[in-house]
């Protein structure tokens, strides 16, 4: 998402009345990019995350002396012009590895290491998407990553790097503000990547001694990079780069374009409508107060909602941005590594730890490919990333698939047929790991 979420006051508003005022809308966004709600909150109580300790990571970077300093901007008056630190495609309208490394800020400099190992195992498809932001920001205190319009660079969670011990005791274990949200509700949103049946990446904690290998993790990465780039390019987007003011700031900019943006276009074009899935979607993501109907409203009800709409995820809900952003990555995880979305909707368990607790009332995979999503998805692409041929993939991806039964996958790399393995949910099947 965009810095903080807005609540909503009126949940059977339409979509583009949820929005509400435009400038108050990307101010409050803008203002809010460098918070965080405090853990279980209602949303009211911001706190500033400590940025103090962010350096670039390449000494020889151009921006060595402008790149932290606009990272960590608070406030509009803060907020550094595109002349002083320009988006990168303004730069380099073809920027490889080493020229996105340039705009890497960290608060340690394994963060920085480990990001630029795992750009050389992702796709080089997806660089192009690193134009449209100014800088990369990796700091042991950002929880859950976001994208703020304000500076104009996105924000990476470091629990997605670690690989040792001793790169995540450098990592803040806090919960994401957002886990409480749905507790009032009397259904659960789980949602994961599956690749050929079994989870391709692991959840691990941050306070035990487990480790991984770089393999673990590039998926858990591309997923992060693959949507919060969206939100960057939704509102540069690339056939646009080369026409912006620089004695502007992003906001500004942004601002000024704002019926350019990709989501505002699809959102005109094809809007969402399902009333009940605003109000619900207020109250996961945005910690609204649930109305009656949400408190009464169950998991398969939930489904019947989404089902008739044109949203690839629940989340799309929450703002245009997220329906942009979640058509996006769902759509290019499966083109680029062949990982299938599950969304399922499920009662609330006695046992909230085990997987076969979550019985599914509704739940759906690939929902991209659903006949009433798909155009809006291939929309998202094509504005996105224009150059990339992706016509076959759409014209001949599998339809989506209704999935149900319980959470637990079978077990993975066996030839014959168990018992689904008990599984413990991890807190992230509940929450995706952005804003």
């Amino acid at each position: 998402m965009i810095g903080l979420a807005l609540k909503s006051a009126h949940k059977s508003r339409t979509y583009n009345e949820m929005m509400g005022s435009k400038l108050a809308k990307i101010l409050a966004f803008t203002l809010a990019s460098a918070m965080v709600v405090s853990c279980g909150g209602s949303g009211d109580e911001p706190v500033n995350r400590d940025f103090e300790s962010l350096r670039v990571y390449k000494s020889d970077s151009p921006y060595q002396d402008t790149a932290a300093r606009c990272a960590r901007a608070e406030s509009n008056s803060q907020y550094c012009t595109l002349a002083t630190l320009p988006l990168l495609g303004i730069d380099y309208s073809d920027p490889g590895i080493p020229q996105i490394m340039e705009r890497v800020v960290v608060s340690h400099a394994w963060m920085g290491e480990r990001f630029e190992e795992l750009l050389y195992e992702l796709p080089q498809e997806l660089l192009p998407l690193f134009r449209s932001v100014t800088a990369i920001v990796i700091d042991d205190d950002i929880r859950p990553a976001y994208y703020s319009p304000g500076t104009g660079a996105i924000y990476l969670d470091p629990a997605f790097l670690w690989l040792t011990v001793a790169e995540k005791q450098t990592i803040n274990p806090k919960q994401d503000y957002r886990a409480g949200f749905d507790d009032p509700l009397a259904f659960r949103q789980l949602n994961r990547y599956t690749k050929d049946g079994a989870l391709p990446y692991r959840h691990l904690s941050l306070l035990d001694e487990s480790t991984r290998e770089l393999d673990d993790i590039v998926l858990l990465i591309a997923r992060l990079l693959l949507h919060e780039l969206v939100h960057a390019n939704d509102f540069f987007p690339p056939d646009l780069l080369y026409t912006l003011p620089l004695d502007q700031k992003p906001y500004d900019t942004a601002l000024s374009i704002e019926r350019m943006w990709v989501s505002r276009r699809l959102s005109d074009d094809m809007p969402l409508s399902s009333n009940t899935m605003f109000s619900l979607a207020g109250v996961m993501y945005r910690g609204d107060d649930p109305s009656v109907s949400d408190l009464a409203i169950t998991a398969s009800e939930v489904g019947d909602a989404l089902e008739p709409d044109g949203a690839g995820d629940d989340y799309g809900y929450s703002s245009e941005n997220e329906d942009l952003a979640m058509l996006f990555e769902t759509s290019m995880m499966k083109y680029f590594f062949d990982a299938d979305y599950e969304l399922a909707f499920t009662d609330v368990p006695e046992d909230l730890s085990q997987c076969s607790s979550y019985q599914i009332g509704w739940g759906i995979r690939n929902r991209f490919a659903h006949e009433m999503v798909i155009d809006r998805a291939q929309f998202a692409v094509n504005n996105l990333l224009p150059d990339l041929d992706i016509q076959h993939f759409f014209d001949t991806t599998d339809p989506a698939t209704e999935i149900s039964g319980d959470w637990c996958l079978e077990a993975s790399n066996s030839g014959n047929q168990q018992k689904p393995q008990l599984k413990r949910l991890t807190p992230i099947e509940r929450l995706r790991p952005y804003l």
